[in-house]
């Protein structure tokens, strides 16, 4: 992929978001890079990672909304320094600061805000939703059918898009609020 492309496969697919400077509303789609880019996948859905919890509303008990969030990477991640280049000090890409981490040990995934489940995770992905069920963790993922077992959001590469899944049930059961503009650009799992 073109350099030229992927910066237009990143402000057609963010603009629903509110990312940087653009503010209209497009549908939720970029352009998906070909096998041999598989570096600017993976830089388009740390994007899309580091953006949606600035569209989700958690419980009141949770602290206030300016507080930093801690983002947790389990499984065998294709984001290498994707995430944590989104979140230099000093870099403005959300209204939150961000902590990320790559849990190795499940016990950690309790503390997480946002936990992004990787498709090597599909044998203990029920272990992980169990541990973590009725709290307020924004899951997310990019794996087959993943929102249909239980994560929140989704995103699912199809031909040439990056489309959202959004498993409304999984949300509300956390009690946290995914924003309509996110969801009437997304295929909804009731």
């Amino acid at each position: 992929m073109t350099p030229n492309l992927l910066h237009t496969a990143v402000i057609t697919g963010l603009m629903f978001l509110g990312g940087g400077d653009v503010h209209a509303t497009t549908p939720a789609a970029m352009v998906q890079p070909t096998a041999a880019n598989r570096q600017d996948e993976y830089r388009l859905k740390a994007r899309y990672v580091s953006l949606l919890p600035d569209h989700v509303t958690w419980p009141a008990a949770c602290g206030p909304i300016s507080r930093q969030l801690t983002i947790g990477v389990v499984g065998e991640s294709s984001f290498g320094n994707h995430l944590n280049d989104l979140f230099v000090p000093g870099k403005p890409q959300s209204r939150r600061g961000r902590l990320i981490y790559i849990a190795r040990n499940l016990r950690v995934i309790e503390t997480c805000d946002v936990l992004f489940i990787c498709e090597s995770e599909s044998e203990r992905l029920y272990e992980i939703l169990r541990m973590i069920k009725g709290r307020p963790i924004l899951t997310i993922a990019d794996s087959p059918d993943f929102a249909r077992r239980g994560v929140m959001i989704n995103l699912v590469t199809d031909r040439d898009r990056i489309n959202l899944e959004v498993n409304l049930p999984a949300a509300r059961l956390s009690e946290l609020q995914v924003s309509p503009q996110v969801l009437k650009n997304a295929k909804i799992i009731e």
